[in-house]
């Protein structure tokens, strides 16, 4: 990864609790992922070879933020973000995986001094987060063997065992993800009846849209009919059966 960072910060007029200030800033990063097959099983007897890949992607963001003591006792930082992620450069195949993502972000946090012994402060704000590279390009791979035996999802087939066994599995990338999104928020308080004691409580609220995750083995092979894309079979070098 290498990355460039750029911000600056500067006062802008006064309130009833002091200086506003205005802070900006922006980021550029360019990521690549490379992997060489390195032995073979001509090398070593019955390894298992890896799969060569070679991407690159970019990101770049830009950011404002506004805090105001709005008074002695209160104020209010809030703030915005657009991200931009571009679509991934599959270098060996000479083709673009996915599609340029964007957003724009926010948020708005608040801190009132009630008493001086008592903080109250609350939160608002929304987030975006791009699949990974390999999430979203990684090339078809091998991840070792199911933890547990399951019973052929081809019952009848030329894949399929008398009885359950342990599967291979394999990895791959999704160039259909999207990018997950949320919205969270919090609230508290904290209370510090003198300076050697005080206590305080948070609630925290997180909600996650199109979050990124794999399916289970017991997913794949529990419901292949419901989900067929979990289960592949491959006749050469040898028949076999696997999970994804």
């Amino acid at each position: 990864m290498r990355g460039i960072d750029t911000h600056g910060s500067r006062e802008l007029f006064s309130l009833p609790g002091g200086k506003a200030s205005l802070d900006i800033g922006g980021d550029y990063r360019t990521y690549r992922y490379e992997q060489s097959p390195g032995a073979t099983s001509d090398d070593i007897y019955s390894f298992n070879t890896k799969t060569a890949y070679n991407m690159s992607g970019d990101t770049y963001g830009a950011f404002v933020e506004l805090l105001a003591p709005l008074t002695k006792s209160f104020e209010m930082h809030v703030g915005g973000r657009y991200d931009a992620v571009k679509a991934i450069d599959d270098k060996p195949n000479k083709k673009i995986v996915g599609k340029k993502d964007s957003a724009n972000t926010y948020k708005v946090t608040a801190r009132w001094q009630l008493v001086q012994t008592v903080l109250i402060r609350d939160s608002y704000g929304t987030g975006f987060k791009a699949p990974s590279m390999l999430d979203t390009a990684q090339p078809l791979v091998n991840a070792a063997f199911t933890a547990k035996k399951f019973t052929c999802p081809w019952p009848g087939t030329e894949f399929c065992c008398g009885e359950p066994i342990q599967d291979n599995a394999v990895s791959e990338g999704n160039p259909e993800l999207q990018s997950e999104k949320s919205k969270q928020f919090t609230l508290g308080f904290r209370v510090g009846p003198s300076a050697a004691f005080s206590f305080g409580a948070d609630l925290w609220d997180v909600k996650l849209h199109n979050t990124v995750s794999s399916i289970t083995e017991h997913q794949a092979f529990g419901d292949p009919v419901n989900i067929p894309a979990t289960c592949t079979s491959s006749a050469t070098p040898t028949k076999s059966r696997s999970a994804t």
